[in-house]
């Protein structure tokens, strides 16, 4: 198992700016976020009118071999009120870090929350553990960014903490299919 982590992250490094693995490109380019806005999917559509969207994953390998996946959700309310906010899972090897704390663009976020924790298998190095998370965004927040994108910084009770960037195109795709307007 050691083995194929160790070249799961060699491979990652290698071939880093074509497959994600690494820091998504913090320069804009159009086909990304014309990309990003063909992938949004609308995941719910009631009768209520109540709409929920959730744009492509974003892969990338962070301190501490901590696998990284994460993407903007939405939803529309009936009035047309839209919330925003990134669903981030992490998950690693050893022991729990329990992730408690965010800080979006150095400053420290209130809306954090915890959606779940789960162990997985074990083996020789120990445990795989998942923690999956929410940061609430103010709209205004994410249209203010949708040129030069965010950085947010998911701290741990530990003393673990992992930087993960949404790049522009992606901000500018997502919030294009939600609101049925390019950005």
């Amino acid at each position: 198992m050691k083995r194929s982590l160790f070249l799961a992250t060699l491979f990652c490094a290698v071939i880093a700016g074509v497959t994600g693995c690494s820091h998504p490109d913090k320069l804009v380019n159009e086909q990304e976020s014309q990309s990003v806005y063909m992938s949004t999917r609308l995941v719910s559509n009631t009768p209520m009118g109540i709409k929920s969207y959730i744009g492509p994953h974003i892969n990338t390998m962070g301190d501490q071999n901590t696998y990284q996946m994460y993407s903007l959700e939405s939803t529309t309310n009936p009035q047309g009120v839209i919330s925003y906010r990134v669903i981030v899972m992490l998950t690693y090897f050893t022991k729990w870090r329990y992730y408690d704390s965010a800080n979006l663009e150095n400053v420290p976020n209130k809306t954090f929350s915890v959606i779940s924790r789960e162990a997985g298998i074990c083996g020789e190095q120990g445990c795989i553990f998942k923690e999956l998370m929410a940061i609430e965004l103010d709209p205004k927040f994410l249209a203010s960014h949708s040129k030069t994108g965010f950085q947010l910084e998911i701290k741990s009770q530990t003393g673990n903490s992992n930087v993960i960037y949404v790049p522009a195109p992606y901000i500018q795709g997502f919030m294009g299919a939600v609101t049925g307007k390019q950005i």
